[in-house]
C-alpha cells in the first residue's frame, strides 16, 4: 500500500479499468445486494498493490450498502492516500451514509484541495447526525466560494431550518446559493426578509430564492401572492421572464390565485423595449444669402 500515494496511469490500463468499473455500476443499477463473500473480497482488495483494483474496490464498496465497508474505508482514508483515491473514498462514505464515518470526514473539511472539501460537504450532508449541521455551517465560511455554495445548498437539502439566520448572514456576505436554501427552508417571514433585498442585490441572485418559495406546496398561498405582488412592483424584463417560467412550470390543472396573479403580472409588465433605430441626420439649414456692399 505504500505505492497508493503515487497512482500509476499506464496507457493500457484505461480499457481494463473501464471493464472493471462495470461491476460497481451494475450493482448500483440492480436491486441485488452483494454477498458477504463479495464484500470480504472487495475489502481485501483495498490492501492490494494494484492501484486499479483498489479504486474499483472503493467504488464497489460505496454502492454495496454494507455497514462493514465503513471501517476499512475510513482506515484507508486516514492513511492520507493520493487525491484521486481520497475523493473516491469520500464519495463512497457519503453513499454509505454511516455516522461512524463522520470524524474522519470532518477532518477532511480542512483538506488543501477545494474538490475534496466540496465532496466532503456533499458526503456529510447524506448522514443523519447532529454534528452535520454545525459542520455545514462551518463550510459557509470556507475560503473558496465553491465550498461555501455547496454548504448552503446542503443545508437546504437537509432541511436545516435552524440554520436560516446563518444562511441570511451568508447571503449578506456574498454566498448567492444561500438564497436557494432560504427559499427551500424559510417561512412567510423569511420570504419577507428576502423581499427586502430587492433593489439591494442584483435580481439574478435573489430570484432563485423566490423560485423555491413559489414552488413549495407547504408555503402559504397568501405569502406567494405577496411575492408576486412585490415582483410586479419591481417589474422589468427579468421579472417578466421569471414569472413566465414559473407559470410554465405549473400543471395545466392549476387554477390557483397565485397562477392568476402571476399571469396578470405578466400581462401588465411591458415587453423588453426593442432598440430604437438610429435617428436620421438632420440636414443643416442653407446659409443665408450674403448681400455685397454697394449692391442693389
Amino acid at each position: 500500500m505504500a505505492g497508493l500515494s503515487r497512482p500509476r496511469t499506464p496507457l493500457l490500463a484505461a480499457p481494463l479499468f473501464a471493464i472493471a468499473l462495470l461491476s460497481a455500476d451494475a450493482l448500483a443499477q440492480t436491486s441485488r445486494r452483494p454477498t458477504a463473500t463479495e464484500i470480504r473480497d472487495a475489502i481485501a482488495k483495498l490492501q492490494s498493490d494494484n492501484l486499479d483494483q483498489v479504486r474499483d474496490a472503493i467504488q464497489f464498496l460505496g454502492v454495496s450498502e454494507a455497514p462493514t465497508a465503513v471501517d476499512p474505508l475510513v482506515a484507508l482514508l486516514r492513511t492520507g492516500p493520493a487525491d484521486i483515491y481520497t475523493e473516491a473514498i469520500v464519495e463512497a462514505l457519503g453513499s454509505l451514509a454511516r455516522p461512524t464515518a463522520l470524524p474522519a470526514l470532518l477532518d477532511y473539511l480542512r483538506h488543501r484541495r477545494v474538490n475534496v472539501r466540496t465532496k466532503v460537504i456533499d458526503a456529510i450532508a447524506s448522514i443523519r447526525d447532529p454534528r452535520v449541521r454545525p459542520a455545514l455551517e462551518q463550510g459557509l465560511r470556507d475560503s473558496d466560494s465553491r465550498v461555501r455554495g455547496a454548504a448552503a445548498l446542503a443545508l437546504g437539502r437537509t432541511g436545516a431550518t435552524a440554520s436560516l439566520p446563518v444562511l441570511f448572514r451568508a447571503f449578506e456576505r456574498g454566498v448567492p446559493e444561500a438564497a436557494v436554501a432560504i427559499g427551500q427552508l424559510g417561512s412567510a417571514q423569511s420570504s419577507e426578509e428576502l423581499l427586502a433585498y430587492l433593489g439591494r442585490r442584483p435580481l439574478p441572485l435573489v430570484l432563485p430564492g423566490f423560485k423555491e418559495f413559489l414552488g413549495r406546496r407547504d408555503f402559504p398561498e397568501a405569502a406567494k401572492l405577496v411575492v408576486v405582488e412585490k415582483l410586479l412592483d419591481l417589474a422589468g424584463p427579468q421579472v417578466k421572464r421569471f414569472l413566465i417560467a414559473y407559470v410554465a412550470s405549473l400543471p395545466e390543472s392549476d387554477h390557483s390565485r397565485v397562477r392568476q396573479a402571476a399571469e396578470e403580472a405578466i400581462r401588465r409588465i411591458p415587453d423588453e423595449a426593442s432598440p430604437r433605430p438610429p435617428a436620421r441626420p438632420v440636414n443643416p439649414p442653407a446659409p443665408a444669402a450674403t448681400v455685397q456692399p454697394g449692391g442693389n
